[in-house]
Parts: C-alpha cells; structure tokens; sequence
C-alpha cells in the first residue's frame, strides 16, 4: 500500500481518537464518504473538521463518564484489497491506542468487522473500538467506533449497524434510505412484530459457526448465526452475545431489508452436501454429519431452540452509572418490566412497543415478545449461552445486554 495512503488512515484514526469532547455544531441526513453514502440520524452531532473523505459524530444520549464517537472515512486501497486495508487501518488504530486487551471480528454484510478493548496507553483509560471496512472501486471507505464506556459502546453498535445496513455505495446510482428519527435503534419493521412468517420463509434449520483465525500478532474469533429457511434463503449474522436482531421478524421474502449478508442454500442429499452460494465472501460447502452439520471438517454447533421457553425468577441489568433494567419472567407467561432501554430491541422493529409495564411474554425464533396489557409490543433478540440449564437459567442477553437472576 502507498505510503501516503497510510499516512491518511493514520490521521482518520487520528481524528477518530482525538475527538471526544469537541463540541456538536449541527444536525446530519445523507452524507457521502468517498464512494459510500450513509443515512445518517439526525439526532447524530456532527464534530468539526468534515471533509469529503473524513467525518465524525457524536452519538446522542452520552455524558462525559460514558460517550460514543463513530467516524468515517475513506482512502485508496492502492490494490490492496478489502482484507489487507482493513488489516493495515486497523493496525494503524491499535499503534495510536496499544494492544488489544480483547478483540473479536466478524461481518456485516459486505462490511468486515474487528472489535477490541483496549487500556488506551496515552491516557491509560479503558476504550472500546470497532472498525468496519469495505470496498468500492479501489476506495477502502471505514467506520470505526470509538466508546470510553461499554454500555455506551454496545448502543453505539446497535446504533450504526442499521446505518450501514442501507449504505449506499458508488455515483449516480446511490438510494439512500430514510433516517430513523430520534431515539429510534433501527429502521421499520420489516414484518410486523405480532406477525408470524409464513411457510415458506420458516427458518428450518439454524446452526453455530465459529471460525478461530490469525490476525496479525492477534487471535481472532469470528462467531455466526446460519439460518436455513424453507425458500432457499440462507441468512448470516456476525454475533458476540447472541442476535442483534429480532430472527422471528426476518422476512427474506423482502432480501433488500435484510440486514445481514444472505444467500441460496441447496442440498445434495445423495452426496450429503449443502451448497451455500453467498451474496459477500467465498461460496461454502458443509457435509451432512447426522443431524449436524461441517465445513472444512469443523462442525458446525446447532443454536438451541428456545421456543415456547418459559422462565421463572427476576432479572436485571446493571449498566455503570446508569438506574438498572429489571425484567420479572413468571412461569405462567407473565411478566413485569422495569426500566427497558430501547436499544435492547431490534433494529427491524421501529421504536419498541413499551419499555415499562406489564402483560403476557411469548419466546419464538431466538426473539423475546412483550406484548404489554394496553396492546402494546416489544419484541428483543433473546440469547442464552448453551452451557445454561434451561430449567433454572441464570443469566441471559437481550441484544447484548446481559440480564443476571436475582432471584
């Protein structure tokens, strides 16, 4: 890569890093990045400094104590290629920051992900990053993360993932979508949330792939979800605590909403193959192993059916400096509700039904629904770690924010 192309992703990352306390000077809608152009919200606070390659905002609803900066830009990849550039820019934040106390990747899309917490060694405060990076006709264009908090970077996440879902990318042919408005965590329901799909878009299949992988002088552990559906449509989401998005409201009869990459499966029962022609990345073949399945001989681990689960017992979430979420679960399809937070739910869905109250909760599809007694609904992205008895769970993630028993 060309050394002034790596000189300009040091200074994105330089302003990303630079920028937490500037302050907001006015609202956003479309903006362009290089070839990318993103809906942004308008609740987004532009910082000062935007040019045609290089933009940054703050994420509404922070305090000093827990903030979210996300930062765009964009660079020739001087052919490169999309893995290489997103390699040397990540590098290049990891050399301005220090090593990663963890790190993760993933993909969103046509976006590759890698995610890390880190002891930021200039200031020697703890630091969440993400960065997503892809590519359009030799331009490497990133949107990278930047939280000096975790619950304000989870929200960061849910926030920005739906942002990038609708990107648009190239001249003169660019749709961009609508902006969600204040205080919404995604775009409209694709699928109403009361709503369920039909036959032939059932999932009928749904399977664990864990991909463990050398990043640089780093591990790196890339978790998905793969969702077989009964039309031919297989769906892939990029997960660390469990979905991010509400799988009972994926209608892929609709493939432009889908917010994660998706392609065609099809099965070879006499070979004992499943052939997966992916919209982004390498075209998979997994065997048929039993009732599981593998791919290049790694099995593929089922994600648990959790429908018609019921719970017994209070659970709550604790976010630093913040009142905590508490959610009572009652063995008869009660339940109770205290202090939700809209990011909780789904991006599909537009602004959850209530975040307070009372009524019947149903579990179907890895999706929590809490259809409150006035009519209202609400429907979250349920996980629960495999190594808990359903029986007697203790601890379970409602888009990435983790609910612990009390009792």
């Amino acid at each position: 890569m060309e050394c002034r192309t790596l000189l300009f992703m040091r200074r994105a990352s330089a302003v990303l890093l630079s920028c937490l306390l500037s302050t907001p000077v006015a609202d956003a809608s479309a903006t362009s990045i290089g070839p990318m152009t993103l809906a942004i919200p308008t609740s987004w606070a532009p910082r000062p400094g935007a040019t045609p390659t290089v933009a940054s905002y703050t994420l509404p609803g922070g305090t000093p104590a827990q903030q979210a900066i996300v930062a765009l830009s964009a660079a020739p990849d001087a052919g490169a290629g999309p893995a290489a550039g997103h390699q040397m820019l990540w590098n290049a934040i990891v050399q301005l920051t220090g090593r990663p106390q963890q790190q993760r990747s993933g993909q969103l899309g046509r976006f590759v992900w890698t995610e890390m917490r880190v002891s930021n060694m200039q200031t020697s405060r703890d630091e969440w990053h993400r960065l997503y990076s892809t590519t359009h006709d030799g331009v490497l264009a990133a949107v990278a993360i930047v939280a000096n908090a975790e619950p304000a970077f989870v929200a960061a996440v849910s926030a920005v993932e739906p942002v990038l879902a609708a990107a648009g990318f190239g001249a003169g042919s660019v749709t961009v979508a609508a902006a969600p408005s204040v205080g919404t965590p995604g775009r409209a329901a694709a699928t109403p949330p009361t709503a369920r799909p039909a036959d032939d878009v059932a999932i009928v299949e749904a399977h664990v792939h864990v991909d463990i992988r050398s990043i640089s002088t780093t591990s790196g552990v890339l978790t998905d979800h793969v969702l077989f559906f009964a039309n031919g449509i297989v769906a892939r989401e990029g997960v660390i605590n469990g979905p991010r998005e509400c799988y009972a409201l994926v209608d892929v009869r609709q493939l432009a909403k889908l917010p994660f990459n998706y392609g065609r499966w099809r099965e070879d029962k006499a070979a004992g193959t499943v052939q997966i022609l992916w919209q982004e990345g390498p075209a998979w073949t997994l065997r048929r192993e039993a009732a599981g399945l593998s791919l290049g001989g790694k099995r593929l681990l089922p994600l648990r059916p959790l429908d018609g689960l019921r719970l017994d017992g209070v659970f709550e979430y604790r976010p630093v400096g913040d009142p905590p979420s508490r959610l009572e679960l009652r063995s008869d399809g009660r339940f109770d509700a205290v202090n939700l937070r809209e990011r909780m739910g789904c991006p599909m869905q537009a602004p959850p039904g209530a975040l307070a109250g009372g009524g019947r909760y149903e579990i179907r599809k890895w999706t929590l629904f809490l259809r409150f007694a006035d009519g209202r609904v609400t429907a979250l992205p349920l996980h629960v770690h495999a190594d808990e008895t359903l029986e007697r769970i203790g601890k379970f993630w409602l888009n990435g924010h983790d609910f612990v028993r009390l009792r």
